[in-house]
């Protein structure tokens, strides 16, 4: 993870920063997916989180991650998720899944730069990324012919749960 922080801290880092993102969508089951910052917006391949000896090919998806601040103090964020809904899109690259299947499945949110993608100059195993974010998909916040857009909620921010007394 120092690469990437001491390229990003340059004036010029070389590369595009981009967003890939993993979503559970059964057990042991997930969908890769990424913005489409490529030229030829087709794929990127990165190593796997968990085992880099894996690479994971990255599908472009038309989508927008928004309102991700991160707060010291008060309620935690609640990010939206924003996808293209034009004839399913989103639906058929995850293999009929419908939009009320996702609630409460985890999304994995991974950042880096594009040169520390697989088969570019700076490939490593492990992959060099900044920290990986995890979120859940709370509700459908929006719904229309062109777009859908999730709430996510972090994994701490529990509805009804008490911690024990102390």
């Amino acid at each position: 993870m120092t690469d990437v922080i001491k390229d990003v801290q340059k004036q010029v880092p070389g590369s595009e920063y981009i967003e890939l993102y993993e979503l559970e969508i059964g057990t042991n089951s997930y969908a890769y997916f990424h913005s489409g910052l490529e030229a030829d917006s087709s794929t990127i391949q990165f190593r796997d989180y968990s085992s880099p000896g894996t690479v994971r090919t990255y599908t472009a998806l038309p989508l927008q991650f928004e309102n991700s601040p991160v707060n010291t103090q008060g309620s935690s964020p609640r990010p939206l998720l924003t996808v293209a809904n034009i004839l399913s899109t989103f639906s058929d690259s995850l293999g009929g899944i419908t939009n009320e299947d996702l609630l409460g499945k985890k999304l994995y949110r991974r950042t880096t730069l594009y040169k520390y993608a697989y088969g570019q100059s700076g490939d490593s195993n492990p992959p060099v990324e900044f920290p990986r974010q995890m979120w859940i998909i709370d509700r459908i916040a929006e719904k229309t012919k062109v777009f859908i857009k999730f709430e996510l909620a972090s994994p701490f921010d529990l509805a009804g749960v008490k911690l024990p007394r102390r």
